[in-house]
């Protein structure tokens, strides 16, 4: 129950002025764990981040490459499908497809036939 209060009060939270919660308000660690749900291969179980080592990016840089991570990360939980990512991300479909373009990852087309 507690998870579930500190969960609702993150997304009243985020929601800020909107008076309707969307999915896009939840904490990530939920909308990640309902798209699990319906995945049919299990999730692979993830580790914080280690500590990096060595000397320390430009923030831009850095910010690129997280962000890549972050992308290749949710296309492969979402099966490469743009519409679930958005849904996932709190993006919009257009803009999955611009920070896709820009981290240089390839969308892949749905096979006709």
């Amino acid at each position: 129950m507690r998870e579930l209060g500190n969960v609702m009060e993150a997304a009243v939270i985020e929601a800020g002025q909107d008076s309707t919660l969307y999915p896009k308000h939840l904490p990530s660690h939920v909308r990640m764990s309902s798209l699990d749900q319906g995945r049919r291969k299990p999730a692979a179980k993830t580790s914080p981040a280690p500590r990096e080592a060595g000397p320390v990016l430009a923030y831009a840089t850095y910010k690129s490459l997280r962000e890549q991570a972050y992308f290749r990360h949710l296309m492969e939980v979402c099966d490469h499908d743009v519409t679930r990512a958005s849904q996932l991300s709190g993006l919009s479909v257009p803009s999955v497809y611009r920070h896709l373009c820009l981290a240089g990852i390839p969308t892949r087309t749905k096979n006709r036939g």
